[in-house]
């Protein structure tokens, strides 16, 4: 915002839904989704415009689901879906926490409303086992 007012929020979910357009892997999204800009009204000064917003994660679940957003919306307002590769890691770290990869379901198609969804999934004998 023009008077430099961050909006500050917390998360305490066990879901983030992350937009991956313009990344490459999922940490570069992340880091985008906790500290970004959006268009909004500011709280302080009530002019309307370009603000940081910063998310605090208030407490990391056992387990995180991450929804990616694998889509945007083209200039004349249409959904259109992404098939820009990410990398995935086997494991990720957040603030201290490590989460492995358990599964991962994946969206076939060309477009948002039409295709087919396939699951891999790991067994839970190998999560836990660190390999």
């Amino acid at each position: 915002m023009a008077c430099g007012n961050v909006n500050k929020d917390t998360i305490n979910e066990a879901m983030m839904h992350i937009a991956i357009k313009g990344h490459q892997d999922i940490e570069g999204a992340l880091q985008h989704f906790l500290h970004s800009s959006v268009r909004m009204q500011c709280e302080r000064c009530g002019i309307d415009g370009e603000s940081q917003l910063d998310y605090e994660i208030e407490k990391l679940p056992d387990v995180l689901v991450m929804g990616l957003k694998r889509y945007y919306v083209d200039e004349k307002g249409h959904p259109r879906k992404l098939k820009d590769l990410i990398d995935i890691p086997e494991k990720l770290t957040i603030e201290w926490t490590e989460y492995t990869l358990g599964a991962m379901v994946n969206h076939h198609g060309n477009s948002l409303s039409e295709g087919h969804y396939t699951a891999q999934v790991r067994r839970l004998e190998v999560m836990t086992s660190g390999t």
